[in-house]
């Protein structure tokens, strides 16, 4: 872990215990104090995190966040027993970069992420419908850029399964090519899990990175364009992809907990997860 990565956890640390990130964060921050150094506690908590929060959200939106993060349990699980190695990469890029490919590190793309998502969550019933644009702008570029490392790492684990040639220059590719390169394994994986791919969009994330983006409030329709092809999307579509997207970042750290708890905890450790992820993994494994 870099000093960068480090700094920044301690900056997030402050932000949480200031309430910056609200009252049920900043609580459940103290519940982690009190943990011991165990980390294995430590994930199982953000486990229980996970399933008691999944359980206030709308019904709508449990078959995407159960979807997202099953597909990377199904991912991992495939690549490791054919590569333990690789598939550990979904793990170790969190905090670290992939050896010899720099700037594969998850870290500040998913923890900016998460800051655009709980502005989102702050601004969406605002009167103010600039602000709204401008921060529901920012959500979509975040969660298609988080999206962006993802794919590359998820393109690595599952070609590694299949029995492909997986190299970590392989993440270098483009955000449009890994779109492209995922929907494509995906036929061949023989796993209906395509929703991603449904959230990332490389022209709608380049069209805000380079300001080709404008919202016809009239007729409540997204424009944007890239590398000159025009595209458009309803602004009622554009919000309900910003909302679902809020719940990946949880999602993403959850399966992490899942698999350091089953590559490193006891089996008493294991016997402590949550019945649906107990009953879920004794599928897959």
């Amino acid at each position: 872990m870099d000093n960068q990565i480090e700094n920044r956890l301690k900056e997030i640390r402050k932000k949480t215990m200031s309430g910056a990130y609200g009252k049920e964060a900043k609580d459940s921050a103290l519940v982690y104090d009190n943990l011991s150094d165990n980390y294995i506690e430590i994930f199982l908590k953000t486990l229980d995190d996970f399933y008691l929060k999944r359980k206030k959200v709308d019904t709508e939106l449990l078959p995407i966040i159960d979807t997202f993060f099953q597909t990377l349990l199904i991912i991992y699980v495939k690549a490791h027993k054919i590569d333990p190695g690789i598939a550990e990469y979904l793990v170790i890029s969190y905090l670290d970069n992939i050896p010899d490919t720099e700037g594969t590190s998850l870290f500040h793309k998913h923890a900016d992420f998460v800051d655009a998502g709980h502005a989102f969550k702050n601004v969406i019933k605002t009167k103010d419908q600039i602000l709204l644009w401008e921060v529901a702008k920012k959500l979509t570029l975040n969660y298609n850029e988080f999206l962006n490392g993802l794919l590359g790492i998820l393109i690595l684990l599952i070609k590694c399964s299949l029995g492909l040639k997986c190299r970590p220059s392989q993440l270098k590719s483009t955000y449009g090519s890994k779109i492209n390169d995922f929907k494509q394994l995906l036929d061949d994986y023989d796993l209906p899990y395509d929703m991603i791919v449904k959230f990332a969009n490389s022209n709608l994330r380049n069209s805000i990175a380079h300001g080709t983006i404008w919202l016809d409030s009239e007729k409540a329709i997204v424009n944007y364009s890239n590398k000159n092809e025009y595209y458009s999307i309803s602004l009622v579509e554009f919000l309900a992809l910003n909302t679902s997207s809020l719940h990946f970042a949880d999602a993403y750290l959850s399966a992490i907990a899942t698999i350091v708890i089953f590559m490193f905890g006891t089996r008493e450790d294991k016997s402590k997860l949550p019945p649906e992820l107990l009953q879920f993994l004794s599928k897959i494994l």
